[in-house]
């Protein structure tokens, strides 16, 4: 606008003065006409300099000085400042959570309604985010765009690359500004902090459980629904989550790959090597305020618990026996549905409990260590090598419990 008034006023400007010079002779007219020429030429490269500079500086304005990313003339950059200063002005009335944009709000606003706009054609399965719906859609595709050039491994989406890389380099840049604990991912770190808050913002509304991530609602819903959509091929079994199933097959398979290097033990999961470690180390942090005995693990400290006020939330619906834990009632259950998941690679026996198994496989062990080059009855040719066989026997049918200890029979065919 300013540069266009400007060449209003010098076309003016110039014909009144070539007007007023048609009396001078041809010479000076020419002259003078050089003159008004370079003087408007001068007045306008001055005009264009200072709109450059004023456009500079809106870009220097519109620039982020935290990490050097400019922003369009169109864009917002008040919303990626927010990320430096940590503002979250748009509020949950729900919960409470805060967020630096209001798109976000409405998104996190879903959780409570429960409302779930983006639906998979494919399997009905609908969702709140439409990035969510997208990246589920890669199930039935099998689509896996991004590879991992350190080991091969391929994943549906860039974060899950992203995280993955982590490992390599064993990088840990999510920090706790509470504690100083460092995490490998973003989602580590939020799980790790409601541990400092004690904030549980989502809420089961069927039985008003609440939970610190909504993941752990999810599969808290579950329980309600008794949805367990990951079966084992194996033995029929269905699981509510898919680490459960494969967890599970390792009981088919024999497979053990978490191995303690303080005594060689072996285990399905990491969990339980972590527990099983706590041995060696005689750490017990768990202490019950009750009668001062020291636990491993809180689990077993809740449950430890239940002697002494003599609950038994878990009971059997099929003959109304109740029990301190889930794991004896899981274990209960299989009276009545005759499962025995639990198989010996040896000679194809199957038991109810692993326990059991593991009573079982002690007496293959003692048939190698006696029938290494020698006859049964070479066995039982003198007192002495009868009661070495009868003694090793007895220590093998002799199995420890949970509950106690029982003599263990063998299970007849």
């Amino acid at each position: 606008m300013e540069f266009e008034s400007h060449e209003k006023k010098q076309s003016n400007n110039w014909n009144q003065e070539i007007s007023s010079s048609t009396d001078a002779p041809k010479q000076d007219l020419i002259a003078q006409q050089e003159k008004i020429t370079k003087q408007y030429i001068r007045k306008s490269i001055k005009l264009i300099k200072d709109k450059l500079h004023v456009d500079k500086h809106c870009l220097i304005q519109n620039k982020c000085r935290e990490y050097d990313n400019r922003f369009r003339s169109g864009s917002n950059p008040i919303s990626h400042k927010r990320i430096h200063s940590g503002e979250k002005p748009f509020k949950c009335m729900e919960c409470g959570k805060t967020f630096a944009r209001r798109c976000k709000l409405i998104t996190h606003k879903m959780i409570h309604t429960g409302e779930k706009p983006y639906k998979c054609m494919e399997c009905g399965k609908s969702f709140a985010q439409r990035c969510h719906l997208i990246s589920h859609k890669m199930i039935h595709t099998g689509e896996k765009p991004y590879k991992c050039m350190q080991c091969g491994k391929t994943f549906t989406h860039s974060n899950g690359l992203r995280n993955h890389k982590i490992v390599h380099t064993g990088e840990k840049p999510y920090k706790c500004m509470e504690c100083g604990k460092n995490f490998t991912h973003s989602s580590g770190l939020r799980r790790h902090k409601t541990i400092h808050t004690g904030e549980k913002p989502y809420k089961c509304m069927e039985c008003g459980k609440t939970f610190a991530l909504r993941n752990r609602l999810t599969l808290h819903k579950k329980i309600h629904t008794g949805e367990k959509p990951f079966k084992c091929m194996e033995c029929g079994k269905t699981f509510a989550r898919r680490c459960r199933l494969v967890t599970h097959k390792m009981i088919h398979t024999g497979e053990k790959p978490y191995k303690c290097m303080e005594c060689g033990k072996t285990f399905t999961q990491k969990s339980s090597l972590i527990t099983h470690k706590m041995i060696h180390s005689e750490d017990k942090p768990f202490k019950c305020m009750e009668c001062g005995n020291t636990f491993t693990q809180k689990s077993s400290l809740i449950t430890h618990k239940m002697i002494h006020s003599e609950e038994k939330p878990f009971k059997c619906m099929e003959c109304g026996k109740t029990f301190t834990n889930s794991n004896s009632l899981t274990s209960h259950i299989r009276i009545h549905t005759g499962e025995k998941p639990y198989k010996c690679m040896e000679c194809g026996k199957t038991f109810a409990q692993n326990g059991h198994l593991s009573c079982h496989k002690r007496f293959h062990a003692q048939d190698k260590i006696y029938s290494n080059n020698n006859s049964t009855l070479d066995l039982y040719s003198t007192p002495q090598s009868f009661i070495a066989v009868f003694e090793q026997f007895t220590k093998s049918a002799y199995c420890p419990q949970q509950s106690g200890s029982s003599f263990y029979q063998p299970e007849k065919d």
